[in-house]
């Protein structure tokens, strides 16, 4: 038995040994690199992903507080 093992439930290992993780940081990279928005002008451009720093920035001054962050 693993670390990872020790650490989620029986029956979510096996189902993650069967079907595998479905969405991970690179697979949030590749979705992300293939979006695009139109800008003020009409031109389609790529959508910058916001970085944790940025997403806590804009919570922050918008008074929005998570729980289980």
């Amino acid at each position: 038995m693993t670390d990872f093992d020790a650490q989620y439930p029986e029956a979510m290992l096996i189902y993650m040994r069967h079907n595998g993780p479905h969405f991970n940081r690179n697979l949030c990279e590749f979705a992300v690199s293939l979006m695009t928005k139109r800008n003020s002008s009409g031109d389609e451009v790529p959508v910058k992903p916001y970085t944790k720093e940025e997403v806590e920035s804009i919570l922050k001054a918008h008074n929005v507080k998570l729980k289980n962050n």
